[in-house]
């Protein structure tokens, strides 16, 4: 499956975006993150991200607090790693 498949967009630019949250906000923009098959969203220091909303769009670095908001397809991605269209 080709990575041009999935969007990755900075958090501030999500639907409902919380202005009060300002850490990690620009990850994508700053090139800090990037979007693989094998780890799906990754931060460039230090691996693998962690999905941290029920829509499994938003990830997060459990170590640097990068973040992105991934659209793909109909943005869901399943617990099983398989996309929807």
């Amino acid at each position: 499956m080709p990575n041009d498949d999935v969007i990755i967009c900075d958090i501030n630019m999500m639907p409902g975006y919380n202005p009060k949250v300002w850490n990690g906000v620009t990850s994508v923009s700053q090139g800090l993150v990037k979007w693989t098959y094998k780890n799906k969203a990754t931060c460039l220091n230090h691996g693998a991200m962690l999905c941290v909303s029920l829509d499994r769009r938003l990830w997060r670095c459990p170590e640097c607090h990068a973040g992105c908001y991934v659209v793909q397809g109909n943005g869901l991605i399943k617990e099983d790693g398989s996309h929807e269209r």
